[in-house]
């Protein structure tokens, strides 16, 4: 497959052909060179050989793509539909779960923030949670990373929750956990800064979707109940009022982990929603 090995053989001559594609005009030698990333002149030889092969045009010194070229508008579309292809949550989680089946969920941030639109925090870190997770699997899942530009943290686990549903969230149809061990997970396993994990909390607590009992459930099984108790405890102070009763066992248990929680991050997550 000579012709195919001179189009696509390096990454060079793919993102010089993905500039020319989707532009509205012709460029230069130099304006695709430093598009490509890479040697200048290693680029400029890359183009002559494109040239070479009939599928791009030098008209007076501006390079296009060669519409004469026999595979031209297959090319030209292949280029322009693969720039949006998985890009993004939705592009990663319609392919983790072609992927995964029914052997996964989305955990951490997205699956705490997945009823709500945090304020004023956003992370591009995906938490998820496999079963059988193997070598093969984490390369699988590498590659829809590096497409869609979506940090995939993927951890195994022995079962699937029972609060784990299949709905439809952030344009697609996932296997995703329910809010509050969404909240106990970007707490602990660290997809999110302290600062997303506190705002994430407190924005469910304030709209009513995450419950006391399901969190601290959550939280016990994951062995951070104490944490999240002086956590509830922390956001009553900084807020000035009551906004989760804790019993005086409760109390007891939260004095335990006081030291845990970051004071200043939980400062700044409280005057975003509160004011």
């Amino acid at each position: 497959m000579p012709l195919l090995e001179t189009i696509f053989g390096t990454k060079t001559k793919i993102r010089i052909i993905s500039a020319l594609a989707s532009s509205e005009t012709p460029k230069t030698r130099h304006e695709l060179a430093k598009e490509s990333g890479g040697s200048l002149a290693r680029a400029y030889e890359q183009i002559e050989e494109l040239i070479g092969a009939g599928v791009l045009k030098d008209e007076n010194g501006k390079i296009t793509l060669d519409d004469s070229f026999p595979f031209y508008d297959a090319v030209k579309d292949l280029f322009i539909a693969s720039a949006g292809h998985l890009s993004g949550i939705r592009g990663a989680l319609v392919r983790i779960d072609a992927l995964l089946g029914d052997g996964y969920y989305v955990g951490g941030f997205w699956a705490a923030r997945q009823s709500m639109v945090p304020i004023d925090y956003d992370t591009d870190a995906l938490l998820v949670n496999v079963l059988e997770f193997n070598a093969k699997k984490e390369r699988r899942l590498l590659a829809v990373s590096q497409i869609s530009g979506i940090k995939i943290a993927a951890r195994s686990i022995e079962r699937m929750p029972k609060d784990v549903v299949r709905l439809k969230a952030f344009g697609a149809e996932t296997w995703i956990a329910g809010a509050e061990r969404g909240t106990v997970e970007a707490l602990l396993l660290k997809d999110c800064s302290a600062y997303g994990a506190y705002l994430v909390l407190l924005q469910n607590l304030m709209e009513g979707i995450v419950r006391k009992e399901k969190l601290l459930e959550s939280a016990k099984e994951y062995g951070i109940e104490d944490f999240v108790l002086a956590l509830l405890g922390a956001i009553n102070t900084e807020a000035g009022k009551v906004l989760v009763a804790l019993s005086a066992a409760e109390k007891k248990k939260a004095k335990k982990a006081s030291g845990k929680v970051d004071g200043k991050e939980l400062k700044n997550a409280v005057n975003t929603v509160l004011g």
